[in-house]
């Protein structure tokens, strides 16, 4: 089953279990597929492109909720927190900051390349979707200063 018939799927299931919340948050990712599917000129994308969708959808949400708790909004930073939390159910398993030190470990003595952009490009193809780019970026330039 696709992610996209998965989230379907679960979208009939919270209308009849009257889960508003999750029916809400559902409804927003299947919207933002159809424009992915109108943008794209494509019936139905397949689950790389709606993974790309889901990461955004939850960076979006892990921003916004940041930015409501600097404003002290701490109601609609719950809020988010529980839409990110229903977003991340679609989302592949993230890895640790240790796994993701260990893959890039692999990655400086594979090919014994010190250039940052390098690096960064083998990394994100070997983690793509598992990590956010932030994070590696963080972990390799603390990586390639200590060496």
């Amino acid at each position: 089953m696709s992610l996209v018939e998965r989230i379907s799927k679960d979208l009939i299931q919270a209308l009849k279990q009257k889960d508003s919340e999750r029916a809400l948050v559902l409804r927003s990712i299947k919207a933002t597929l159809k424009n992915l599917e109108i943008e794209k000129r494509i019936k139905i994308p397949d689950d790389a492109l709606t993974l790309t969708a889901l990461q955004k959808e939850a960076k979006k949400r892990k921003e916004a909720m940041t930015l409501y708790e600097q404003a002290q909004r701490h109601d609609l930073a719950k809020k988010e927190s529980s839409e990110l939390t229903i977003i991340e159910t679609y989302l592949p398993k993230q890895l640790s900051e240790q796994e993701l030190q260990e893959i890039i470990q692999k990655i400086i003595t594979e090919s014994s390349e010190k250039n940052f952009g390098h690096l960064m490009k083998a990394t994100m193809s070997h983690v793509k979707g598992r990590v956010d780019g932030k994070l590696v970026q963080t972990v390799l330039k603390k990586m390639l200063e200590a060496k």
